[in-house]
């Protein structure tokens, strides 16, 4: 298993949407692009009330989504009507993991919806390929 070591800038430009979570399932760091669609989310917010883990029916529970590291897993938002889907890797920061997602977008009006734009993506994610 490697660790994403990334610059704070380097890992929001690759990762807009992260939010990094202790064994807790406390936020320790959420990215810019996902504070903006979701400003009621705060570090230190539990993961639990903030979000449902839909897809793989796995308990929602850090040592679950650690052992999960090789699957893409689906979450809803609870506070919009919104899916997030990503996968999770170790931080280079002891006992931090990162949660990297996308907003799960199906079509493009679904942006102007949420506030977003394309610059709200990484260069790398598929979402804006997918909805042009």
């Amino acid at each position: 298993m490697t660790a994403v070591d990334l610059h704070p800038g380097q890992l929001t430009r690759l990762f807009p949407f992260y939010i990094g979570f202790d064994a807790d399932l406390r936020c320790t760091n959420i990215g810019p692009s996902l504070q903006r669609l979701l400003p009621g989310l705060a570090v230190g917010d539990l993961l639990t009330e903030q979000f449902d883990l839909e897809q793989p029916r796995l308990p929602f529970t850090s040592e679950a989504l650690i052992e999960s590291q090789t699957w893409l897993l689906v979450f809803r938002c609870r506070t919009l009507d919104l899916q997030l889907r990503g996968q999770v890797v170790a931080s280079a920061e002891d006992g931090i993991w990162l949660l990297l997602v996308s907003p799960w977008l199906r079509e493009p009006r679904q942006l102007d919806e949420l506030g977003l734009t394309m610059h709200d993506f990484a260069l790398h994610d598929p979402v804006m390929d997918m909805l042009y």
